[in-house]
C-alpha cells in the first residue's frame, strides 16, 4: 500500500476494476484495506489524462485539492474516498475558480466558501477529481461552449452526451468517476443520463439546497443531484446529500427512510401510465425512444403492475412559455454582473442565445415573470392530479437517440429554435421540474448500433423512495453494467492491483 502524497509510486487499482467498480464497490475495497483512496486517485488521474482529450469532459482537474481532502475527511464516512466531479454551475468550491461556460468568466470567480452541497460531499467522504463540462449557464441540452469546446459522448464521439450536465455524464459513462454531480433546470441530470447510458435520479423540490448562494435557482425549476452507473450508488449519493440549509424556502422533510434502505424494499403493485407523446403538441418520439419505453412497459407488466397508456393534460406551447420567460429572467440575474458598465452584453460577453435570452428578459415585465410562475404552480397541479391516480408516468427522455454534436448549440439556435427544442427533443423533462416532483432516467433499451437510449420514470412529489424500490427492481429485471462505451477506461492497459 501507498502512503499519502501527491505523486503514489503506483496505482493499485487497474483501470478495468476503476470502469466496473461503482461507488459502493471502491468504498467496500477501501474499508477492506485492501486499496487506500490515493491509490483510487491515482488511477482516476491516469484515467483522466488518457481520456479527457477524446471526451473534453473535465475543464478543471483538482488534483491537489483532491489529495488535500483526504487528510480532513472522516475515514468513517459512508463513502469515504470515493472521487467525484463537481459540475462547474452552481455549488462552489472555495478557491477553485467557477466560469459556468461563460466567456465573461474566462479568467474564473474565484468563491471565498464552500456551498452547502460542497460541505455534503465533504461529509460524505467524497473527493473531488475536478469541475465537468456544462454548455454556458447550463442553458441548453447538449454540452457545448465557445470557451471549452464540444464535450464528446464517450459512446459515439460524433455525438453530443447531452446537458446540461454532459460533462458530468460523459465522465462517469467512460469510467473516469463512478460519481459526478449534475442539476437539473429542465431535464439537465436526465437528458445525459439518457445519452451516455446512466442512472440519472432528479429527485424532488427542496430535498438538496442551493444554499448559501441561492435559495431557488431559475425560480425553483433546478435541483441539485448526480450521474451514476448504478442505482444504488445514486441512493448512496443522495442519502449523504439531501438536506436543507439555513432559510431554505422549500424546506422538505427528509424521506423516512434512506434511499439505500429503499432499494431493498419491494414497490408492491403499481398503477403505470406511459405516453410516447406527450405533452399535447410536441413531436412524437422516434421508433428507438417509443421501443424503449414499450420494452420498459412489457418489463412492468412482468413484474405485476398494471400499465396503461395515460399522462397529465398538458400544452406544450404552455411549457415552453413558462419555461423561456423564466430563464430569460434568470439569464439577466446571472450575468448582469459580469458585463461591461454599459450594461449590455456582446460577443466578448456571452454566446448568442445567451444574449437574445438576455434582450427578452429586459422586454418583459415583472408582471410578465410573476404570471409565469403563476401557471408553473398551476401546471404543477395538473401533475399532481395524475399522480392521485397513478404510482408513476413511463416516458421517453428525448424524441431521439442522442443528438449529433453541434446540434442546438447556443452559437446556433434562435429564440424560436430555442422554444422549439422543448418540444421537439426534450418535451418530457421541464414539466417534472415545473412540478417540483422527482423522476428518473434509466438506460433500459439501446438502437441497434449500440446507442443508449434512457427511460424516464416519474411519480408525485415526495415519492423519491417509491422511484428508487422501483429503479433497482428494473435494474435487477434488466442489468445494464455489461454494456462498456468505446471509450471507456476498461480500454487503457495500465499495472494493476500488486
Amino acid at each position: 500500500m501507498t502512503t499519502q502524497s501527491d505523486t503514489p509510486p503506483y496505482a493499485a487499482l487497474s483501470m478495468q476494476e476503476l470502469g466496473t467498480l461503482d461507488a459502493v464497490a471502491l468504498r467496500g475495497l477501501i474499508r477492506s484495506g485492501q486499496i487506500t483512496p490515493d491509490e483510487v486517485l491515482h488511477t482516476v488521474f491516469q484515467a483522466m489524462e488518457a481520456l479527457n482529450p477524446a471526451i473534453n469532459a473535465v475543464v478543471q482537474p483538482m488534483k491537489t485539492q483532491a489529495y488535500a481532502e483526504l487528510r480532513h475527511i472522516d475515514p468513517e464516512a459512508a463513502l469515504y474516498g470515493v472521487p467525484y466531479l463537481l459540475k462547474d454551475l452552481g455549488p462552489s468550491y472555495a478557491g477553485v475558480p467557477t466560469r459556468m461556460a461563460c466567456m465573461a468568466l474566462k479568467d474564473g470567480f474565484f468563491p471565498g466558501e464552500d456551498s452547502h452541497l460542497t460541505h455534503r460531499f465533504r461529509t460524505l467522504g467524497m473527493v473531488p477529481a475536478g469541475k465537468s463540462a456544462t454548455p454556458e449557464f447550463g442553458l441548453t441540452a447538449t454540452t457545448d461552449s465557445v470557451l471549452h469546446g464540444q464535450t464528446r459522448n464517450p459512446w459515439d464521439v460524433t455525438r453530443s452526451p447531452g446537458g446540461s450536465s454532459g460533462g458530468s455524464a460523459s465522465a462517469v459513462a467512460a469510467g473516469i468517476v463512478p460519481v459526478a454531480h449534475g442539476n437539473d433546470g429542465g431535464g439537465s441530470i436526465r437528458i445525459p443520463a439518457a445519452a451516455c447510458g446512466l442512472v440519472g435520479f432528479k429527485c424532488s423540490r427542496g430535498l438538496l439546497s442551493w444554499a448559501p448562494e441561492l435559495g431557488e435557482c431559475w425560480g425553483a425549476l433546478a435541483t441539485n443531484g448526480v450521474l451514476t452507473r448504478t442505482v444504488r450508488d445514486s441512493a448512496a449519493a443522495l442519502d449523504g446529500l439531501c438536506g436543507t440549509g439555513l432559510g431554505d424556502p422549500y424546506p422538505f422533510p427528509r424521506p423516512p427512510l434512506p434511499f439505500s434502505t429503499e432499494i431493498r424494499r419491494e414497490t408492491g403493485r403499481l398503477k403505470i401510465g406511459y405516453a410516447l407523446q406527450w405533452p399535447a403538441g410536441a413531436a412524437p418520439a422516434s421508433e428507438d425512444c417509443r421501443n424503449a419505453v414499450m420494452h420498459t412497459a412489457r418489463l412492468l407488466e412482468g413484474m405485476g403492475h398494471h400499465v396503461e397508456e395515460a399522462a397529465p393534460d398538458l400544452h406544450c406551447d404552455e411549457v415552453a412559455d413558462i419555461f423561456m420567460t423564466i430563464v430569460a429572467a434568470q439569464v439577466i440575474v446571472t450575468l448582469g454582473p459580469l458585463i461591461s458598465p454599459a450594461g449590455m452584453p456582446d460577443e466578448r460577453h456571452a454566446e448568442k442565445l445567451t444574449r437574445l435570452l438576455w434582450e427578452k428578459g429586459q422586454r418583459e415585465t415583472g408582471a410578465h415573470y410573476a404570471g409565469a410562475l403563476n401557471r408553473m404552480h398551476l401546471l404543477g397541479r395538473a401533475m399532481a392530479r395524475f399522480f392521485e391516480r397513478y404510482d408513476v408516468l413511463l416516458t421517453p427522455v428525448m424524441t431521439t437517440p442522442p443528438a449529433k454534436l453541434g446540434a442546438y448549440s447556443l452559437q446556433q439556435m434562435e429564440l424560436d429554435d430555442y422554444a422549439a427544442m422543448l418540444g421537439t427533443f426534450i418535451p418530457y423533462t421541464p414539466p417534472f421540474n415545473m412540478a417540483g416532483s422527482p423522476a428518473v432516467s434509466l438506460p433500459l433499451y439501446a438502437t441497434e448500433h449500440g446507442l443508449p437510449v434512457g427511460v424516464q420514470l416519474g411519480a408525485g412529489t415526495g415519492r423519491d423512495g417509491l422511484l428508487f424500490r422501483l429503479a433497482a427492481r428494473l435494474e435487477e429485471a434488466a442489468p445494464w453494467h455489461t454494456r462498456v462505451p468505446a471509450v471507456h477506461v476498461s480500454r487503457l492497459e495500465t499495472t494493476g492491483r500488486h
